[in-house]
């Protein structure tokens, strides 16, 4: 009997290519300070234009104002530098976008 289970063996999945944000890292931390870093890579077939965000994760945002503009398949790597206001975990996330796409990834953030 099949009613009610799902047959996987058929089942296909689809990724298209984006706007990427991949290795959110925890860099370097002293004392409160850290630094986080991830890499922004434009994986369409054509040249975009990208922007990000960094959420700190304690309210604090950090915006970039300058647009970068990436070719097909290009990369660039982005750091940050944030003095928390006291020792914690804080719940970070970076996030890449242009006026089609975005991505976000996601780092718990121990200082």
């Amino acid at each position: 009997n099949t009613a009610g289970k799902l047959n996987l063996s058929n089942l296909r999945i689809y990724t298209q290519p984006n706007i990427n944000v991949y290795n959110l890292t925890q860099l370097e931390t002293s004392g409160l300070s850290v630094v986080l870093g991830f890499i922004i890579i434009n994986e369409l077939s054509f040249d975009r234009t990208v922007n990000w965000t960094m959420d700190m994760g304690d309210t604090n945002v950090i915006a970039s104002n300058l647009d970068i503009p990436l070719n097909e398949s290009e990369d660039v790597f982005v750091f940050t530098q944030h003095a928390y206001g006291g020792p914690g975990t804080y719940a970070a996330n970076a996030t890449a976008f242009n006026d089609t796409y975005i991505d976000t990834e996601f780092l718990n953030v121990t200082v």
